[in-house]
Parts: structure tokens; sequence; C-alpha cells
């Protein structure tokens, strides 16, 4: 009943009472830099003892650091803050450690996104609330309230008696009729005590700044679907690639990056769709959303702190109508733990349908440092491949770094002359590239590109090549543990999709062109080599249609790139 009344009388009186100066500063000074307010049985009744106010000013941040004993009766035996207005005294929050909170005369639920008030945000926290009551007595209370412009927020991080248990309250507020007004705090018990830190420094408030582009608030007081990313269109067989910074309130676990997979249609719009919706907390929903299918290997025990300034890279690939989403993400604790995230879904209904992505964060702020839609290559053996790309220009100043793309525009009879490619090409353009050996890299899609002068690489087509007249045709090979160009002296030799075959017009005698000006000492490719002979796998398969690959042909070892 007195909870009920105390209630009320709030309610009935907004912040009336905080302006009353009668009650301030009833702490003990313990003489060791620390300072008592209640009495140590724990018998202080609601509303009677208080430590003394202390000014906030615009953008600042205080901080309390106390241990909280209680009587351990109910949940809110414990402390609460109140914040007011210095001048009019108008209260903006009280807050109770059990998190039920009074803004603005409302009281806000324990865990609820409810903006009835107006300025309330979000309220979220981490408690065992079954075991509450024995967690916070003895505890140890980091109190941080942090100033923003209009937002208020305050952070409660508190770890057991015996330091085996941490627990986080986050709350945030808008308050915007004291953007310019000075702000002022105390701190009071209920059937309890704290052993207060006398010192309770107010200093600059530490403000994220993306160094990219911002999604969501600096604060990180950023509520559900408020803040997103451009969209970004993934074509058939294309992929997005997002590489941010992941900053966190850490009041919860899902409060952190969001993917969205929709189809091509605006938020709320006509025909708009989520076939998936992931979090970063390893829980997702929408039309094609299975839980079966999402993996990760999050350590939970510390996946807040992780997340925190975590730097993510996250990929969606599309392969027909299957969707591979992957997050890697590099934890802010230490720099190198690598945590991933997995979600496959097929859905044949979109094979020939553009699909469209966009990031968003929740409590958070999202540092976006590049989103690209791109597509993959994988380098082959001895660092060189061949490549094209029939249906997409490529923007190769922006493609992964260690990969190089080459034209080729001559020769000296013993080597190829080639020139390096650095910005966006057009489709259907025969190159060379240069990266790690088996390693995957990411292009970009250019929506305009150029054609290279002089390129004497022509893509596949996956049609036999005929040679013409007056012509000398070459492909690249690896024999022997070098990458060179060896010469076509049949007709039938097939170039896959996606790879190139060097074509010279004229007639030239040599059987290789290095690329370097290293030779395997090998034999012109005659369609034998590539077409007739019996290819087998390393498990002595036998393979119809060999592609990309190392093979045994007439039982030798054969790379077909």
């Amino acid at each position: 009943m007195r909870k009920l009344l105390c209630k009320t009388l709030f309610l009935l009186m907004g912040g009336l009472l905080c302006g009353t100066s009668a009650f301030a500063g009833d702490e003990v000074d313990l003489g060791n830099g620390t300072s008592r307010l209640g009495a140590e049985d724990n018998t202080t009744g609601w509303w009677t003892q208080f430590t003394d106010f202390v000014e906030i000013a615009p953008n600042k941040t205080l901080t309390y650091t106390f241990k909280n004993y209680s009587s351990k009766a109910n949940n809110w035996n414990n402390w609460a803050l109140e914040i007011c207005e210095k001048v009019s005294g108008y209260e903006y929050l009280l807050m109770r450690a059990d998190c039920f909170g009074l803004t603005n005369g409302e009281w806000t639920g324990r865990n609820t996104n409810d903006n009835s008030t107006g300025w309330f945000l979000f309220n979220s926290n981490t408690y065992d609330w079954d075991n509450f009551k024995e967690n916070i007595d003895g505890a140890t209370v980091v109190m941080t309230i942090k100033r923003k412009d209009a937002a208020l927020i305050l952070i409660e991080d508190v770890t057991t008696a015996d330091g085996t248990k941490k627990f986080r309250h986050f709350f945030a507020m808008d308050c915007p009729a004291a953007v310019e007004e000075t702000l002022k705090a105390r701190l009071t018990v209920d059937n309890a005590h704290i052993i207060i830190n006398n010192e309770v420094p107010v200093v600059d408030t530490e403000v994220l700044t993306a160094t990219g582009t911002q999604i969501g608030r600096a604060d990180l007081a950023t509520t559900w679907f408020t803040a997103f990313s451009d969209y970004y269109t993934i074509g058939k067989n294309q992929m997005a690639k997002f590489h941010f910074k992941n900053y966190s309130c850490k009041g919860a676990v899902f409060y952190n990056w969001l993917l969205f997979v929709t189809t091509d249609a605006d938020r709320g719009g006509d025909g708009y769709k989520e076939y998936v919706a992931l979090r970063a907390d390893n829980y997702g929903w929408g039309e094609n959303y299975d839980a079966a299918n999402l993996s990760s290997n999050y350590n939970w025990d510390t996946f807040m702190d992780e997340m925190d300034g975590a730097d993510v890279t996250l990929t969606v690939k599309r392969e027909g109508g299957t969707v591979t989403i992957v997050a890697k993400q590099i934890a802010a604790t230490d720099g190198t733990t690598v945590r991933t995230e997995t979600y496959t879904f097929t859905d044949d209904a979109i094979a020939e349908n553009n699909i469209r992505v966009f990031l968003s964060t929740e409590g958070g702020m999202i540092d976006l440092l590049s989103a690209n839609v791109g597509i993959e290559t994988t380098i082959g053996a001895k660092d060189w491949s061949t490549f094209s790309c029939a249906d997409y220009g490529l923007d190769f100043a922006n493609a992964d770094e260690g990969l190089t793309a080459y034209a080729i525009t001559g020769h000296d009879g013993k080597k190829i002359t080639r020139t390096a490619v650095t910005g966006a090409v057009e489709k259907n353009t025969g190159l060379l590239l240069n990266g790690e050996a088996g390693k995957t890299y990411f292009i970009p899609v250019a929506t305009t590109g150029s054609a290279v002068s002089g390129n004497l690489l022509v893509p596949g087509t996956g049609s036999a090549v005929t040679r013409a007249t007056g012509k000398t045709y070459y492909v690249l090979t690896n024999e022997d543990g070098i990458a060179n160009f060896k010469k076509l002296v049949t007709d039938d030799v097939v170039i896959p999709v996606g790879k190139a075959y060097l074509r010279f017009d004229e007639v030239i005698e040599a059987r290789e062109i290095a690329i370097d000006g290293e030779f395997t000492g090998i034999n012109e490719i005659k369609a034998s080599d590539m077409k007739n002979a019996e290819w087998y796998d390393l498990q002595g398969r036998r393979v119809a249609n060999p592609v990309k690959g190392l093979y045994i042909v007439n039982g030798k070892k054969v790379i077909l790139k």
C-alpha cells in the first residue's frame, strides 16, 4: 500500500518534490573517501534520505560508483535515481534499481520500447530476475548518466558481491526542452543503504564519430526500425558486401546490427515483403526464416563486449534461388577473435528476380565504411587466373585488396606484355588476374565501364574455340608449378564462361608465351588434352565435363583454369 501511495504521489505531483532541498545531504561521511546513505540495518524509509544534488551540464557525463545493500524484502528495496531540471526543479526521471522508472508523469515498464510519454526511447536490462534480490545485495554499481543533445542516457553496470556475475541496465529518453538547460541528479534509498564513492566527477561525454556513413544515433539510443542504410539491389548471381564498425549500448544482445533481405520494393510500400530479417544475436524472422538454417560460433558470455566496436564484414550472396548470408566480425575486445554467423535459404520464386538488402540497428550505431554489389572470383594455382564477366561491368578500383587485373596487349616472342586495369571495365572483357592462389576476391559491379584498348584476351563462351587462319591462340595453364600461356594447336577446345583465352592476330611459332619469363617446357594444347581424354578427379572418379580444378589426365596431374 505504501508503494502504491508513493507512486500515486509522483503521478500527481510530477517533479515538485525535486526542487525540495530540505532532505539533501543525508550521507554519513565514513572518513575513507566514501559516505553511507541510509541506515546500516536497511530500515531507511522511502523518500527520506538523499545525496546532495550534482549538476550535469549539456553534453556532459556524470558517474557514480557505490556498493548497494538491501533488506531484500522486495525488488525495489535498493537505490533509486532522480534527475531534475536545475532551475525549475522539473523532474525528468525517477528510476528505481529494479528498472521501473517515472518519466513525464508516467511509469515505464522494465523491458519495453513503449514511447507513450513522447520522451521515452527504450528501457532494457540483463538481470536474472529469479535471483535479483540476492544478486543485488552487496553488488558494486557503476552508474553513468550521459547527456548528448536532447538525449538523456542512464547506464548501470552491476557486478555481484562475489564478482562472478555482471548485469547491465540501459535506459534512454529524449528531453528536447532541456537541451540547453543544466540538469541535476541525486540518489535515494528504500529500505537499503549504499556506500558511495565521494568523488562524482562530471566529464566530457564520449561521442562516437562515424568515419563512413552513420546509421543510427551516435548516443546509441536508436529505437527499433528508425535508422536504415540505403537499399542495395542484388541481381541474379550477384552479391552484396558490407563492411562496418558496429557499436552497441550493450543493454541486451539484440542491440546491434540487423540485416533485411526483401523484395525489390520500398519499406512499407506495395509489394514489400521480408524474405529474411537477421539479427546479430543469431536470431531472425521472415517468410523464409528457419532457425535450423542458422549457425554461429558466438561466445555469449563475452558477446556484448565483443560486439561494441566490432569490425564486421557482412555478405549476401545469390546463386539462382539460393541466398547465403555470412557475418564475420573481429571482436572489439581483443582485435583478433573472429566470430561467424551463417544463414542460407532457397526460394525458387526469386531465382529470376532482383532482391533488396539493407541494414538497420537498434540500441546502437553502424559506421558503414563500404557497401557494394558485385561478384566473387577465386584465383587459380600459382597466383594467376583468366577471367571475364558476361553480364556486368566491373569496378577494379574498389576490388578487394591484393587483387590486380591486367589486359594483355602484346608479346616479345617469349613473354606477354600486360597492362594493369585500375578502373571500371565494360562487360565481356577478358582479363588476367593476379592474387593469392586459392583465395576468393570480391569485385564490385560497375554501373558504367570502359573498353580496354588493345586488349588481346577474349571471353570464354562455353563453346569450342575455332581457330582462324592467320591468328594464334593460347590458353592459361599450370604445369610443373608455373602458370603460362600454352598454344592451341587443334580446334574444339572449350573455354568456360567466366574464363578467357589469348588471341594474337598474327602467326606465332612459340609453343609458350610466359607471364613473367619462366617456361614450363610443355607442349601445345590439343583438343584431346581438353576434351577427348579421360579426366578423373583426385578421388579417381571419372569427370565427363571438367571445370576449373585439379584432375588426372593420361596419368598426369592437370590443372584446368
